[in-house]
């Protein structure tokens, strides 16, 4: 049960202290949510093909925004999985397409690709807080979860226009269900998924920990956000050649004002 108002649902994030299930199971159609509606669901999806270019730089900036999270800096740190150009560019490319295949396959088809890349996905995380607890540096936490859902989500959310979309109220809807619906899957409980009930809610909570959290965060960024960060801007350019981060990119505007919600 999700909480009742956007605060008290801020508060419940930011004061959870719950490990990622350790032994996060592989998932099956039989647990999708009973309040999983499909056909909303694909109308997310459509939304998706129709602003793929828009939601993929959505994606990029809410991906680089989280390596400023410190216990998900500590993970990729320890883990190694974006500290250098190669792999950096294998781990973006990895996480594109893995969601790439939630936009595009059938949650409804038990033998989907959907199950196979959400169950790799899982198994990731699963093994990366275990390998990171063992080292003593801490695991992944439901909060890093929530966290990192909001970078899919956020931007697209409380300014699409920058980023080049435009969504109605039912679009909304279905796009707010689409990750409830996928973070649920992941294993993010309802009670801390940042996609709430309404698409105004959600609105209000990702602009509330913007503000409140990824600011703070931003100012006082150590230097190994910035390690990680160059590191995969330089590695997505083999991917968008248009980046460019020694030439009015995303780490020089950061730079110039780190108290930035975005970086445009």
């Amino acid at each position: 049960v999700q909480p009742a108002t956007v605060d008290e649902h801020f508060e419940i994030i930011m004061n959870d202290k719950t490990l990622l299930d350790s032994d996060l199971p592989s998932v099956t159609r039989d647990d999708l949510p009973d309040w999983y509606d499909s056909e909303m669901y694909k109308q997310g999806q459509e939304y998706y093909t129709r602003y793929l270019a828009a939601i993929v730089l959505n994606n990029l900036i809410g991906l680089i925004a989280v390596f400023a999270v410190p216990q998900i800096m500590k993970v990729l740190t320890y883990t190694k999985q974006s500290s250098t150009v190669c792999t950096a560019f294998k781990r973006y490319v990895q996480t594109m397409l893995h969601i790439h295949k939630f936009y595009v396959c059938d949650p409804d088809d038990a033998d989907s690709n959907w199950y196979k890349s959400m169950n790799v996905v899982r198994w990731k995380h699963k093994t990366s807080s275990k390998k990171c607890c063992k080292a003593g540096i801490g695991g992944i936490y439901q909060r890093d979860m929530v966290l990192t859902q909001f970078a899919f989500i956020a931007y697209a959310l409380t300014m699409p226009k920058a980023i080049g979309i435009t969504m109605t109220r039912e679009e909304e809807k279905a796009f707010v269900h689409f990750w409830r619906v996928t973070g649920n899957m992941l294993g993010i409980p309802d009670r801390l998924n940042i996609c709430r009930k309404s698409a105004a809610e959600t609105r209000q909570l990702c602009q509330k920990l913007i503000d409140n959290v990824y600011k703070n965060y931003f100012i006082d960024a150590p230097p190994e956000f910035h390690k990680l960060a160059a590191a995969s801007l330089d590695g997505i350019w083999y991917v968008d050649v248009s980046i460019d981060r020694n030439k009015n990119s995303i780490l020089q505007h950061f730079n110039r004002n780190p108290s930035a919600s975005i970086w445009f």
